[in-house]
């Protein structure tokens, strides 16, 4: 089935590799690689969001407008627009963080360790990897050459669970799916982020 499981640093990250591995049985262990890490958003919102809000009236309109929501649907789109409009800043380099990961190491980071794949191909090597939303989303980015807004906005629809499947050479990587859900019929158990 897998000649390797990689996994990024994250507990829940591992522990979908380690039940996945025990529940197919006969799979390799899954190997922890650090270049498949999430994006640091969590800790970006957490540190500067106070700060951002302060400084960008749309941003404390939007924050506000949060505040008297309570329908959870009103105010996961809510917190997404929030999310939007602070990773926007983060990808134009418009928020100092130096303790942070900037936007474009994350995105570096990703295309390091799928470059490091691709150096130790072997024809019909197949890997599974368990990682992050926004890492899937920068593996794209460096498959299709996209923009970092359009790589933002495919991190916005990647469900959790998903599979996409990238087909790699030393040359080449080429999308295959993206953001796949065959194993869940059941669209009620659908989530993101």
């Amino acid at each position: 089935m897998f000649d390797e499981i990689i996994t990024g640093p994250r507990e829940r990250q591992m522990e979908t590799a380690r039940i996945v591995v025990e529940t197919c049985g006969n799979l390799p262990e899954p190997r922890m690689v650090p270049d498949f890490d999430e994006m640091h958003a969590e800790e970006l919102l957490r540190s500067k969001l106070p700060e951002l809000t302060l400084k960008h009236e749309s941003l404390r309109a939007l924050i506000s407008d949060l505040s008297g929501v309570g329908d959870r649907a009103a105010a996961l789109k809510g917190f997404q627009r929030v999310f939007e409009q602070v990773m926007g800043m983060w990808i134009r380099g418009e928020i100092d963080a130096p303790e942070i990961e900037s936007w474009q190491a994350f995105c570096a980071r990703v295309a390091a360790g799928l470059g490091n794949l691709r150096e130790a191909d072997q024809r019909g090597r197949r890997i599974a990897a368990f990682t992050s939303g926004g890492t899937i989303a920068a593996a794209m980015k460096t498959a299709l050459d996209l923009s970092d807004e359009k790589m933002l906005d495919l991190a916005g629809v990647v469900h959790n669970a998903s599979i996409t499947e990238l087909a790699f050479t030393r040359t080449r990587l080429t999308p295959l799916s993206f953001n796949a859900l065959p194993h869940i019929t059941d669209r009620a158990l659908v989530t993101s982020r």
